[in-house]
């Protein structure tokens, strides 16, 4: 992996980033992921927020690529998709606590072309952290997705 980037989120950054879900979590939730295709192609953009109770919501895009530059044009829904194993609840709680917070706000690998943004906003001990990963996915964000993953 040639992380090309690590540190403060630039100053110009990509308009899908801009356009990111940048509203607090509300206050019953643990984590929210978005999955941004760093192509001009939406449909597959994905984005999931946890409960403190393990409750997931998981919202995509509608499919209509007349505006390739807005990430989500969908909310998510009132009724939860599913419910988190309460062992795998804790463990993402544990891997949170454990250094989610000193995570750079933005890393990316620039020479990679295609890929996501991945967009992590987490309350850990320090308060709400926000990570964004272009083109790159370190350990712990591996492991943050393994945990929240559907098929267990």
């Amino acid at each position: 992996m040639s992380v090309t980037y690590s540190g403060p989120l630039p100053a110009e950054i990509d308009p899908r980033l801009e356009r990111r879900d940048v509203s607090p979590l509300p206050a019953d939730v643990l984590i929210r992921v978005q999955a941004i295709n760093r192509g001009k192609n939406p449909q597959h953009n994905q984005r999931f927020m946890i409960t403190r109770s393990g409750d997931v919501f998981a919202a995509g895009h509608s499919g209509d690529t007349s505006d390739w530059q807005t990430p989500f044009d969908q909310p998510f829904p009132s009724v939860p998709a599913r419910r988190l194993e309460p062992e795998r609840l804790h463990a993402l709680r544990a891997l949170l606590e454990s250094g989610f917070a000193a995570e750079p706000a933005y890393t990316a690998d620039q020479t990679v072309e295609d890929g996501l943004f991945l967009v992590i906003t987490a309350r850990t001990g320090a308060g709400t952290h926000e990570a964004i990963y272009e083109a790159v996915q370190p350990s712990l964000v591996k492991e943050i997705l393994e945990l929240t993953a559907g098929d267990s």
